[in-house]
């Protein structure tokens, strides 16, 4: 575990949200009391030192990782910034190359996910997912949610559960190759918000 955590806090600063899930997870089995979770846990953000240490090495700043966001017009805010061009700007659909509905669903599927999680009392997975979708949303943008959103495991498992009646996976397959088929088409087109 401290050795995948490692590696996983060493790829990407989000996954630093994994090792307070875990934690949370093992407090609530009371299995955080023994040595071997702790010292698994505490050994989890060498990953992201060895990075943070990379970076001083290379750029003489080793929070270069969160001062580039400004580079991409990110700034620390709360996260209604981001969702306040959807709800108040519908018709505004993208700009370069966001996507803005596809990246505000893809929030709200992992806002209900959480939701989801913490009613079936994995709070663990729920911490884990809310603060990897909250995190970049509190960057006053919604790009990138989708990919972030998608490539986190909980929410693998969610819809995997939700999916095992036929009927509910053939209609996700449905409207996720419409909106592949959509992308492709815009990508072709050159339409900025499908070719970054």
């Amino acid at each position: 575990m401290a050795i995948l955590g490692i590696a996983a806090t060493a790829c990407r600063f989000a996954a630093i949200f994994l090792v307070l899930g875990i934690a949370v997870e093992l407090w609530r089995r009371r299995e955080l009391l023994s040595w071997r979770s702790i010292a698994a846990c505490a050994a989890m953000p060498a990953g992201l030192a060895a990075f943070m240490a990379l970076l001083w090495a290379k750029t003489g700043n080793a929070l270069a990782f969160a001062d580039i966001q400004s580079v991409w017009g990110r700034t620390l805010t709360l996260p209604f910034k981001a969702f306040g061009v959807v709800l108040i700007k519908p018709y505004f659909l993208a700009s370069d190359w966001n996507l803005r509905p596809l990246n505000f669903i893809a929030f709200c599927a992992a806002a209900a996910v959480s939701v989801w999680l913490l009613r079936r009392q994995q709070w663990g997975l729920a911490l884990f997912t809310a603060l990897s979708v909250l995190a970049p949303a509190m960057t006053g943008s919604l790009t990138s949610m989708a990919r972030y959103t998608f490539a986190l495991f909980p929410v693998a498992i969610v819809y995997g559960l939700w999916s095992a009646k036929g009927s509910r996976e053939r209609i996700a397959l449905a409207a996720m190759s419409v909106v592949l088929a959509v992308l492709v088409i815009a990508f072709e087109r050159n339409l900025a918000f499908a070719g970054a």
